[in-house]
C-alpha cells in the first residue's frame, strides 16, 4: 500500500509501504555484479579403451548477496558430443555435476561451458573444458596419505591446504604462480587433477612424489574421497580421509617456531632463525599475527577458488581461542589474509605474564584444537 513518494539528488526513490510499515528503496542504476563458478577451466583426462573420467562438481553463485537465475550449455569442438552437465540452469547458489558420456580416440578435444544470467544486461561466463585422452598413460598415481599441509594431522576442512603423498603423482615438478589468472586458482597443473567427493582442488604444487593443494569447499564432516589424476592415469581406487569442518594449524618456520610476525609483518621469531633475514623474538604484552590454515568458513563467504579479495574483510565465523604456555592470550580477530588463498590470519595479545622461553602455542575453535609441539620464542 504506497502512501508517498520521495527522490533524493542521486534519482533513489523511496516509498512508503503503509501496508508493511516500512519504507523502500529503489536504488537506480543498480544491479547484481554478475555470476562466478568455482573454477575458470576443467580438465579430464583418460586412457583410450580404459574407464571414462570422473566426474566433477563446480558451484556457480553470484559476486552479491542477491540469487541470480541462470542457463547452462555445453558444446564441443572436436571429438564429437562427449561433454555433458546435469542442469540445464538454475538459481545461484548450485552445484552443477560436469561429466563424460563418451571416449574418443587418444588425443586432446576442446569443449565449453557457457553460464548465461537470466537478466540480458550480464555477461555470460564461458568455461573451457578439456579432455585429454592418451594412447599410453604414464604409471597410475598411488596415494600413501592425505594431510593437513601446515600441521600434518590425518584430517582435512574446507579451504584448508593438504599435502597428498605417493607414487607417480605427476611427471613433472611445478607451482601454480604462472597458473593463476585474474586472482582465480587453477584446477589443473600439468595434467594432474584432483578432486575430493568430486570437486576439483586448487593445485598449488607438483611433484612425483607430492602435491599440495587447496581443498574446495566439501560438506562432508566424516571421510571425503580424494582422487588423482596425472595425464590420462588415475588412482586404481579413491583414498578416503578423515574430514571435518575445522582442521586448523599453524605454519612452521624452523626449530618448531610458529609462523608469527610483528604488526610491521617483520618475522617474530628466535635470532638466527634465518642467517639472512632479521628477526626479534615477541616481547611479552606485545599484539602479533599468527599464521595459519584450516580455521574454517567465514564471515561473509569467501570466493571458493579465488585469491582472496581486499574489497572487505573475511572474518571467521567463529572465534578461536589461543593459549601459549597453557595462558589464554587476548585474540583481537581472525580473518582471511587478502592477496592469498587459504592462509588465515589470527591477531593476538602475548600474555603480558609470560616470561623469556620457547612457549607451546595452541589454537582451538569448534572443539578442535591445533596440533602440539610449536612454540612462540618470547624474550623481555
Amino acid at each position: 500500500m504506497p502512501a508517498g513518494l520521495a527522490v533524493d539528488s542521486a534519482g533513489n526513490y523511496y516509498i512508503a509501504d503503509e501496508g508493511h510499515n516500512r519504507i523502500r528503496k529503489v536504488t537506480i542504476g543498480a544491479r547484481v555484479p554478475g555470476i562466478l563458478a568455482s573454477v575458470t577451466s576443467l580438465y579430464f583426462s583418460a586412457t583410450a579403451g580404459g574407464n571414462t573420467a570422473n566426474p566433477q562438481i563446480m558451484t556457480v553463485y553470484t559476486t552479491g548477496t542477491v540469487p541470480l537465475g541462470f542457463s547452462v550449455a555445453a558444446s564441443t569442438t572436436s571429438g564429437g558430443d562427449w561433454l555433458k552437465v546435469t542442469s540445464p540452469g538454475g538459481t545461484t547458489p548450485v552445484e552443477i555435476t560436469v561429466s563424460i558420456n563418451s571416449q574418443p580416440a587418444a588425443g586432446t578435444y576442446k569443449g565449453n561451458i557457457v553460464l548465461a544470467p537470466v537478466a540480458p544486461d550480464l555477461p555470460s561466463v564461458n568455461i573451457p573444458v578439456t579432455y585429454l585422452v592418451t594412447a599410453t598413460p604414464p604409471a597410475r598415481p598411488a596415494i600413501s596419505s592425505v594431510v593437513n599441509a601446515a600441521g600434518y594431522q590425518n584430517s582435512i576442512a574446507p579451504n584448508t591446504f593438504a599435502t597428498i603423498q605417493g607414487t607417480n603423482l605427476a611427471s613433472t615438478t611445478d607451482i601454480w604462480n604462472n597458473a593463476i589468472t585474474n586472482g582465480q586458482l587453477p584446477t589443473s597443473l600439468d595434467g594432474v587433477t584432483v578432486t575430493f567427493d568430486g570437486k576439483p582442488g586448487y593445485v598449488s604444487y607438483v611433484s612425483p612424489t607430492q602435491i599440495n593443494v587447496l581443498v574446495p569447499n566439501i560438506t562432508s564432516t566424516s571421510l571425503t574421497s580424494v582422487v588423482v589424476s596425472n595425464s590420462g592415469a588415475k588412482v586404481t581406487s579413491v583414498f578416503n580421509t578423515p574430514a571435518a569442518q575445522y582442521s586448523l594449524a599453524f605454519f612452521p618456520w624452523p626449530n618448531n617456531q610458529t609462523v608469527a610476525t610483528h604488526q610491521d609483518y617483520t618475522y617474530a621469531a628466535k635470532n638466527g632463525t634465518f642467517a639472512t633475514l632479521p628477526t626479534v623474538a615477541a616481547k611479552p604484552g606485545e599484539v602479533l599475527i599468527l599464521w595459519g590454515t584450516g580455521f574454517g568458513a567465514t564471515n561473509p563467504p569467501y570466493l571458493s577458488g579465488y585469491v582472496t579479495l581486499s574489497d572487505q574483510t573475511y572474518t571467521t565465523s567463529a572465534a578461536p581461542a589461543v593459549t601459549i604456555n597453557n595462558v589464554p592470550a587476548t585474540v583481537y580477530g581472525a580473518a582471511l589474509a587478502p592477496g592469498f588463498a587459504g592462509l588465515y590470519q589470527i591477531a593476538i595479545q602475548v600474555p603480558p605474564s609470560l616470561g623469556n622461553g620457547d612457549w607451546p602455542v595452541i589454537a582451538g575453535i569448534g572443539g578442535v584444537q591445533s596440533p602440539t609441539g610449536l612454540v612462540l620464542t618470547v624474550r623481555q
